[in-house]
């Protein structure tokens, strides 16, 4: 949560880090890892410029001021209960060594996360 910390985690995976998301030109993918109360957007001459892809880790609420901004200028987006999904479909074949039946967890989870809150 530092620029510090930023730079080592960009200098480990050969990426850039920046103090300002405003500094930025251009940006291709985009993972929101913050809690959905902190309402955090990009700037919105980075979005409706570069459109890039948007996933935000947030659960709830399904549509977060991020996926709203990016969905509003036509992005590609994926909300956070989607990564729960595939993390889950991913870890259950990587440890039972078959594959899952997508369509009975995908409709599980979803009717549980729909029942479950707001």
């Amino acid at each position: 949560r530092t620029l510090e910390k930023a730079k080592k985690v960009a200098d480990r995976f050969g990426g850039t880090a920046v103090e300002d998301l405003k500094s930025l030109d251009h940006v291709d993918v985009v993972v929101g890892t913050v809690p959905a109360s902190a309402g955090f957007q990009l700037p919105d001459t980075l979005v409706s410029k570069c459109k890039p892809i948007v996933l935000d880790a947030a659960y709830r609420p399904r549509n977060t001021k991020l996926i709203l901004q990016a969905s509003a200028a036509g992005c590609t987006t994926f909300v956070g209960v989607q990564m729960l999904v595939e993390q889950g479909l991913a870890q259950l074949e990587r440890w039972t060594g078959q594959t899952p039946p997508r369509e009975v967890i995908e409709k599980n989870v979803y009717d549980y996360y729909e029942k479950s809150g707001p």
